[in-house]
């Protein structure tokens, strides 16, 4: 080759000169195609790797179509008042000594009947509650041998087969069942679930089974309590003829407000506390049930229930070493952490050191049971659960005190109380025991510590402890049964799921928004279901993709510098 380039220059003619030439050029655009081959090769490397059916956009849409199927494949469906409300419904109070099952029949008014005073529905409670041995909370693995009876039990008060078949079933969880971790609330819940869908035809759907906060609670106490003492909660809504159904019967005047006259609901449970009042002009504007549960006050207290107050009141004293027990009957032993502590029965002794409890929980929870200056004006309250249990026990162990009841001041629950808590535990069982329905054998023992709760939380002291009530106050009525019914939160609870459906059919009544757990695409249940699939499934979704990207944009990048480098909109 150095031989011809010599001869070449060393030419002086042109012919020379343009064979060298022409023998160069060959070579130039052997080099040229092939950098050009090497670029296009490179380029249709690029296009290959991101076809559509391997672009990170097409696994990220994959997988969020993935969510979207799973969650309609697996929510539960819409609740069964969403579609024909049904005439009769089971509902079970799953609370922190055990689970109470109630049937309740509906009569609805689909017509608006006539005059003002036509209400939209009617509750009727069937036979008696039904209760179980154990609370939900302690069922594990043992819904369908626990509860399962008390629901078929329940079910069986309805009298038609057919209705009986078609009834709703609520499963409604409180304090006790508050206090579980969510995973074990969760698993309870699935498991109830399972066993009703297998075992039984009630019907029931979204959030038929749920654990409820405390303020729900005291609103369903409220509703409840009202319901029985003659004023007509289910009116909210209800419109006037002559203003073309334009406003909501409430506004009409304070005379014809159905709820001038409500009650107060003063609910103590085995692990919370409740007290709930309607103030003065409230729920004149609210067209709806949800909107009156915004203007009801509600206060709840979470661990002031008496099975939680008591538990702790034994656990402090074994703690301090303390062998006797003012708050259990005279003679009655029980062992806590090893310690053994006997009754002593000193009722003041007791009161005054559930106070100093009492005040102690206040500072570590931040909260203050004294009622706010809006219950003031509240005529009446009705004491529930615990209240009426221990009020009516001492009129039974103790015949002739309490001679005003329901009606009672906490003055004479006092002096009744010390009466009681003085009674030996060995006379108290062979005189007492199993006279009281509402006192079975197990919590015999308690009665003396119930008393003085009683005191100590209703009462007033001067630092502060308690709701506030005066010796001689005499606004509070200790019930069960109201018209013949029990007054249950359930009841309430029930009235709550009824009448936005049962509004629905009545041409009287404002037509409010449907509840989102009827909605007919995002509602409750399919916007629960579609978050829970996609915290599992989307953040390694986007880990995928984002590593999908970056192998794409590596080999999108040009082998050649006359390549030319795709867009991330072509790679995506």
């Amino acid at each position: 080759m150095r031989k011809s380039s010599s001869s070449v220059i060393g030419a002086r003619d042109g012919t020379d000169f343009v064979a060298e030439t022409s023998s160069i050029e060959p070579a130039m655009h052997h080099r040229r195609a092939s950098s050009i081959s090497v670029a296009s090769s490179s380029s249709n490397g690029a296009n290959a790797t991101t076809a559509w059916y391997r672009r990170p956009s097409v696994f990220f849409i994959a997988c969020v179509a993935a969510v979207w199927m799973l969650a309609h494949a697996t929510h539960e469906e819409r609740s069964v008042f969403c579609s024909t409300p049904p005439k009769h419904v089971v509902f079970v109070d799953a609370g922190s000594t055990g689970c109470r099952a109630h049937a309740f029949e509906i009569d609805y008014n689909d017509s608006g009947g006539s005059g003002s005073g036509s209400s939209l529905f009617r509750v009727r409670t069937l036979g008696t509650k039904v209760k179980t041995k154990l609370p939900l909370a302690d069922m594990g693995g043992r819904v369908k041998e626990e509860l399962l009876p008390a629901l078929r039990e329940a079910q069986a008060y309805i009298a038609d087969a057919r209705d009986r078949d078609s009834a709703a079933v609520y499963v409604w969880a409180t304090a006790g069942f508050r206090v579980l971790t969510p995973v074990k609330q969760q698993a309870l819940w699935d498991e109830v679930r399972a066993v009703v869908s297998a075992e039984t035809t009630l019907r029931h759907g979204h959030g038929h089974f749920k654990t409820i906060d405390g303020e729900d609670e005291g609103f369903f106490a409220w509703l409840a309590a009202n319901y029985l003492s003659d004023v007509d909660v289910t009116a909210v809504g209800r419109a006037r003829d002559s203003a073309g159904f334009s406003k909501p019967f409430s506004r009409i005047s304070d005379s014809d407000h159905p709820l001038a006259s409500s009650v107060g609901a003063i609910d103590v449970g085995g692990g919370s506390v409740q007290y709930v009042a309607l103030p003065a002009h409230g729920g004149a504007n609210a067209k709806s049930m949800r909107e009156l549960r915004d203007a009801v006050k509600v206060q709840s207290f979470l661990g002031f229930g008496a099975n939680h107050m008591e538990t702790r009141w034994r656990s402090d004293l074994a703690s301090r070493g303390e062998k006797s027990n003012p708050c259990a009957f005279p003679g009655y032993a029980v062992k806590v952490d090893g310690v053994e502590l006997v009754g002593t029965g000193a009722y003041d002794e007791c009161v005054t050191g559930l106070r100093r409890q009492i005040a102690s929980m206040q500072r570590e929870q931040g909260v203050d049971l004294v009622m706010p200056d809006h219950f003031r004006h509240v005529d009446k309250f009705l004491g529930m659960s615990l209240l009426y249990h221990i009020t009516n026990f001492i009129t039974v162990a103790l015949p002739g005190s309490l001679s005003q009841m329901p009606k009672a001041t906490l003055g004479e629950i006092a002096k009744a109380g010390e009466r009681l808590c003085a009674v030996e535990w060995t006379k108290l069982l062979t005189d007492v025991d199993g006279k009281d329905p509402n006192t079975p054998t197990d919590r015999l023992n308690g009665r003396c510590f119930d008393a003085a709760l009683t005191q100590a939380l209703l009462g007033s002291s001067d630092d502060g402890v308690g709701f506030g009530f005066s010796q001689k106050d005499g606004r509070v009525r200790f019930v069960e049964r109201v018209a013949g019914a029990e007054v249950e939160w359930t009841l309430g609870a029930a009235m709550s799921v009824v009448h936005p459906a049962a509004s629905q059919l009545n041409p009287k009544w404002i037509k409010t928004r449907a509840p989102s757990e009827c909605s007919r695409v995002l509602h409750d249940s399919f916007v629960d279901s579609l978050y829970g699939w996609s915290t599992l499934i989307m953040p390694a979704a986007i880990v995928a993709t984002a590593y999908l990207l970056r192998k794409s944009i590596q080999a999108a990048r040009p082998a050649g510098t006359m390549a030319k480098s795709p867009s991330l909109l072509d790679i995506i």
